[in-house]
């Protein structure tokens, strides 16, 4: 089975989504399998306009491989291609798709890329979902794509966490880009609401800062204008080692993100006994279940969201509660070696199907 996975890069991973991709390249790698790359770097710099002509020229080298991978995120550079491949190649192409990128969009944009990343994911052999909120979404959008769900994994590691032991200081704890779409501002709201209440708290605000950002620039001015700076602390990016002592020493995990395909960074949370309060959007509600590992707070509802961060602040059976519940959703959550062991009968199913078809 000759395979071409077409991605940006495959050397450092920047997101959740990239790890969970670079795993299963990896281990079809492991496989009975030809492995060919197509790059940026074997094409150059560009735009998606460029991008496009240059897939158009490799067009014939592409349509030699059986399988064609890649991910759904470049939907505005392979449309074209893919388009023309569905003419004349027997090549079967496959997709990881962790997001619909339409939803983040706004005005125009939203109907431009609505139309333009369905049409993309209607004409591909199958998408492999890792979100059990994006194969809902899958089913509404695109009844006809044949879907393959395996599940993120996780590592299970055994932490010797004893959340009863846990005193509560009121310390907080986000994880995540400082970007719109994770809602930072409703946490410096939150801070500023908390403050004026009087209550003991400090919010440890952990991820890359970018360089020149207006907004992160925004929350800092907001800070300083509440004289609440000392609430607050953005730490940029971090060490695993760091990560592990913030996630460790905090009681709360707060998460305002107003879209999400997953949210990995919830079970790695839970993984340390920490209850979530976050927002009832997107893939939220299916990992946090309000008293049981955490609280959903109405969408973009700063008052209800602060209500909740405050309960479990102000009630310390309810916090112990819902920390045991954090620990077992984690502890439940799908495993590397299942998730290893559905890949594998993946690939099988595929080489398979090819067989058959060959002959």
């Amino acid at each position: 089975m000759s395979v071409l996975i077409i991605y940006p890069q495959l050397e450092s991973p920047r997101t959740g989504g990239q790890i969970y991709d670079f795993n299963f390249i990896k281990l079809l790698k492991g496989r009975n399998v030809e492995c060919n790359y197509l790059l940026d770097k074997d094409l150059g710099n560009g735009n998606s306009l460029f991008y496009l002509i240059k897939y158009a020229k490799k067009c014939g080298v592409i349509s030699k491989n059986e399988i064609i991978l890649t991910n759904s995120r470049l939907y505005p550079r392979l449309l074209f291609l893919f388009l023309v491949l569905k003419s004349f190649s027997n090549s079967k192409i496959i997709v990881f798709h962790h997001h619909f990128n339409f939803l983040t969009q706004r005005g125009l944009r939203r109907y431009v890329h609505k139309y333009l990343e369905l049409l993309f994911l209607r004409m591909v052999d199958v998408a492999i979902i890792p979100s059990p909120y994006i194969c809902d979404l899958m089913r509404q959008y695109c009844p006809k794509t044949k879907i393959e769900y395996l599940e993120i994994p996780f590592k299970k590691e055994k932490k010797c966490i004893d959340v009863l032991e846990r005193e509560c200081t009121g310390r907080l704890l986000f994880v995540g880009s400082i970007e719109p779409r994770k809602g930072v501002e409703y946490l410096i709201n939150m801070a500023i609401r908390l403050a004026k209440k009087n209550v003991k708290f400090h919010l440890t605000i952990v991820g890359n800062i970018p360089s020149d950002s207006i907004y992160y620039d925004s929350l800092v001015e907001m800070l300083k204008k509440e004289n609440i700076v000392e609430y607050v602390t953005f730490t940029g990016k971090i060490s695993e080692q760091q990560l592990e002592c913030f996630y460790r020493e905090s009681n709360i995990f707060t998460f305002p993100s107003l879209h999400e395909g997953y949210g990995m960074v919830l079970i790695e949370a839970m993984s340390y006994g920490l209850p979530v309060v976050a927002f009832n959007n997107s893939a939220m509600p299916y990992s946090v279940k309000s008293m049981k590992n955490g609280l959903l707070a109405n969408n973009r509802d700063v008052e209800d969201f602060t209500s909740k961060v405050l309960f479990l602040l102000n009630d310390n059976n309810v916090l112990n509660k819902l920390s045991q519940g954090a620990l077992e959703t984690y502890n439940s959550s799908h495993s590397v070696m299942q998730y290893e062991k559905n890949v594998s009968q993946f690939i099988d199913k595929i080489q398979d199907n090819l067989k058959a078809i060959r002959k």
